[in-house]
């Protein structure tokens, strides 16, 4: 969804990278959840943001990027109201890159997974990665068609830059907890709420009932939590849901109805189609796509634009 007064600077796409650079000039925030296949790579080059990824907030500052996981829910909000902003952003498919990441011993099977979360640069690693930035948008920018071995080498250097940062500063930049301030104790409490329904996702627990356990008003639950995820509780509990259903589906051979009253749906139609509304495909050909991807011989088909963007 793209947000008014907001300028695209850059936008570039080869198989495996999309790459985008953002200026806004209002200080609004992204409007909706947002979900996809890739990893993404976000990079703060002016302004704040809080960014909620999964069930954490954190405070980026410039000088800072963040790495989110495939199939992870992300949501950036205003510090201050009126802030304006400039970030750049990179999606990439892990298939596509796995061949480049491993020849330079970059762990692809897992980076989205091990490294997510934010790192913080020194200036030198930050000077270092404008100028990647900036040899990336005019790679992009060079007449004819894309050379991507050219975007592909680039990319690997930024990610490693990042994954040396990131080591260096993770545990410096843990999510916001409630000491930090009166609007900290509301992402700390959207955290608590996060996690539980993450934990019991197949619970049909009731708005009024769940804010009684946190001693808060429905009213001040569902108000809180969607400013700050993007969905309602509701919607949320569903994508809970169904990133149980697809880890159930991928990982064991349980029967697709058992898997559906596992995570919550007593109706085997209304699983489906939920599934497929959240997912893109029916859980059978995600069960089909996922044994696919484990075999050697798999081959990844051409990707859609956006690296297969969602929500």
């Amino acid at each position: 969804m793209r947000i008014e007064n907001e300028e695209v600077q850059f936008r570039g796409e080869v198989p495996g990278v999309f790459a985008e650079e953002v200026h806004n000039l209002s200080g609004d925030s992204m409007q909706t959840r947002h979900v996809h296949e890739s990893v993404e790579l976000y990079f703060l080059l002016e302004g704040e943001r809080y960014y909620f990824v999964g069930q954490d907030t954190y405070h980026i500052r410039p000088k800072m990027a963040i790495l989110i996981n495939s199939d992870t829910i992300h949501k950036t909000s205003n510090c201050r109201q009126g802030q304006r902003y400039r970030r750049f952003l990179m999606q990439l498919d892990m298939a596509l890159l796995k061949p480049a990441l491993a020849a330079l011993g970059y762990p692809a099977e897992d980076l989205g997974t091990r490294f997510s979360g934010p790192a913080q640069f020194t200036d030198g690693q930050w000077q270092e990665v404008c100028g990647l930035i900036r040899r990336i948008e005019e790679t992009f920018a060079t007449p004819g068609t894309y050379p991507k071995a050219r975007i592909w080498a680039l990319t690997m250097l930024l990610i490693g830059t990042f994954l040396d940062a990131r080591m260096n500063t993770a545990a410096l930049l843990g999510p916001l907890r409630p000491e930090a301030g009166v609007e900290a104790r509301a992402f700390a409490r959207v955290h608590e709420i996060a996690v539980y329904l993450q934990n019991n996702c197949s619970s049909d627990l009731d708005l009024d009932s769940l804010a009684a356990r946190y001693f808060i008003s429905r009213s001040y639950l569902t108000r809180t939590f969607r400013k700050t995820t993007g969905f309602t509780v509701t919607e949320y509990r569903t994508y809970c849901r169904i990133a149980q259903a697809k880890t159930l589906l991928a990982a064991t051979d349980a029967d697709i109805t058992d898997i559906a009253a596992r995570v919550g749906f007593g109706n085997i139609t209304y699983f489906e189609r939920v599934f497929r509304q959240n997912a893109g495909v029916t859980p059978t050909q995600y069960r089909r796509n996922s044994t696919a991807r484990r075999d050697p011989g798999f081959s990844t088909a051409p990707q859609k634009s956006r690296m297969n963007g969602k929500m």
